[in-house]
């Protein structure tokens, strides 16, 4: 009778386990991953905004009202961007489309790039680069198979090449040196 007692309470034990198990890691760390990556693209947000009022650029130019409103969607959305909702969307909207739109946003900040100096031509680029760095982090980190599969093995894979890299130059290295003392020693009986 109490191995029947032990073997219910066990596998009542287990099943609340695996039940907290799926709530946090299919709830809550979506749930924080969202709020997390809408902080981030906050903080861009008002960073690029700090830096406009310093005088980096006019609040009523394009480049910058595009980008503050690029990143104003993507807090606003952080729910629906996922990796998953990106394939989905790659394979059933009209591409074709969209590409020769004039509205895309890759033709509108094109447009709106053109007249600023260089120095802030260059900053909004790089306000660019991290606000499309932490979306795609977000994505990859939002969901739950791609942060405990998909990137262990990206992670391997580059620490396979940044090893393989290392081998490779160390080697290219080598036999440089090897030709470069011959050619040194030849060099230095033809100046005698």
């Amino acid at each position: 009778m109490s191995n029947t007692v032990y073997e219910i309470a066990t596998t009542l034990g287990t099943m609340l386990s695996l039940l907290g198990l799926w709530i946090m890691v299919f709830w809550l760390f979506r749930n924080y991953h969202i709020d997390a990556f809408r902080q981030r693209m906050f903080d861009l947000r008002n960073d690029l905004f700090d830096e406009a009022h310093a005088g980096l650029i006019e609040f009523d130019n394009p480049a910058y009202g595009l980008l503050r409103q690029t990143c104003s969607g993507f807090i606003r959305f952080a729910h629906k961007l996922t990796l998953g909702q990106l394939l989905v969307a790659w394979f059933w909207i009209d591409r074709q489309h969209i590409i020769t739109s004039e509205k895309t946003f890759a033709i509108r900040w094109e447009k709106s790039m053109r007249t600023l100096p260089h120095a802030s031509h260059e900053r909004l680029l790089w306000y660019r680069d991290e606000m499309n760095k932490l979306v795609l982090w977000h994505m990859l980190r939002s969901s739950p198979v791609t942060s405990f599969v998909i990137l262990p093995v990206l992670a391997f894979a580059l620490l396979i090449y940044v090893v393989a890299r290392r081998i490779i130059e160390g080697l290219i290295d080598t036999l440089l040196d090897v030709v470069d003392s011959t050619a040194m020693i030849e060099g230095k009986i033809a100046e005698s």
